[in-house]
């Protein structure tokens, strides 16, 4: 920014230079509070078209260069974190090694967590599962219980796309209150119930490494992880609260944008006041000279008629002198 634009002399009507970089100090702190507006429009009433000017390079760009840093965080996040929720559904919550996914559990153990094996596996198989791997102790028999559990399951992709929802009636065999197997696929109003839950828990808990702690991301710079996206992920239409580091910058911006549409309105009036006295020093300068130049006039035309009266006298008395001879 030139010296022109940021410090205004007297000359102007306004105060003399000012030193406006503690307003870029708080665009990088992004953080903006009461007093600061106060010191500004002291500072605009001291020097509005410096502080005009300054506020639009600003705006350009610190403010600007903020708002695209953050506005980019924001959307990444919100953006690919329901991709990720999304494959650990496809997935049933199977996270196998080198998954580049984290967070979630498996359907088959939110399942058994839910309803438990004893309602969700026939009986006749629970012996069986019991007398053949049993033996081998709680985490083998466990993990067969899970194997069972998630072989009978929609597939992840009906699941993800919600087709599942038009097999869940209580048809087919019953294994408890609400769990039904037909065509080797649980359905009834229990599965579906517990399938709404586990999509729930995997929609606030899954994320990936790209993505860090994605749902404190957005908490810290919209003010919520929760929206109307898809899986109740946080879209840009559900909007940023007050107080959250995009909020602030977004406050900022405009109470920095108000400032400068003020300060460059009383630039304007300041202009006008200088042109209109410079006009009107103007007319009194060429009035002053237009008098000078009458009074100049008037002084020739009389020094005319005085020299005409002389030559006249002079004739005269020449005459007369004549005349006597």
């Amino acid at each position: 920014m030139s010296d022109a634009d940021n410090q205004i002399s007297g000359a102007a009507g306004m105060s003399s230079p000012m030193d406006f970089s503690w307003i870029g100090d708080i665009v990088e702190q992004a953080n903006m509070n009461q007093a600061n507006m106060a010191q500004m429009r002291q500072d605009t009433q001291d020097n509005p078209c410096g502080m005009a000017a300054y506020l639009r390079e600003v705006l350009a760009g610190l403010v600007q260069d903020q708002l695209d840093l953050k506005w980019s965080a924001v959307r990444q996040k919100a953006e690919f974190l329901p991709y990720s929720i999304r494959d650990s559904i496809e997935r049933q919550g199977n996270m196998p090694p080198g998954s580049d996914l984290i967070g979630g559990k498996r359907l088959a153990e939110h399942a058994i967590e839910t309803l438990g094996a004893s309602r969700l596996i026939p009986t006749g198989d629970l012996v069986g599962m019991a007398f053949l791997v049993g033996p081998l102790g709680p985490g083998p028999l466990a993990l067969a219980h899970m194997d069972f559990i998630e072989d009978r399951m929609p597939s992840g992709q009906d699941i993800a796309n919600g087709s599942y929802l038009g097999r869940m009636s209580n048809s087919g065999t019953r294994v408890s209150s609400g769990v039904y197997i037909k065509n080797g696929t649980y359905r009834g109003t229990a599965i579906r119930q517990l399938i709404q839950r586990w999509i729930e828990y995997q929609a606030q808990n899954v994320s990936s490494p790209d993505l860090a702690d994605a749902r404190s991301d957005l908490i810290r710079m919209v003010g919520t992880s929760q929206g109307t996206g898809q899986f109740g992920v946080w879209q840009e239409s559900d909007g940023v609260a007050p107080g959250s580091e995009l909020g602030n910058v977004l406050f900022m911006e405009s109470e920095m944008l108000g400032m400068e549409a003020e300060a460059r309105a009383l630039c304007t009036q300041f202009q006008i006041g200088a042109q209109q006295m410079g006009e009107t020093a103007l007319d009194a300068s060429i009035a002053a000279t237009a008098a000078e130049l009458e009074n100049q006039k008037l002084a020739i035309e009389a020094k005319q008629r005085r020299d005409q009266y002389m030559i006249v006298a002079a004739a005269m008395v020449a005459a007369l002198m004549i005349s006597r001879q």
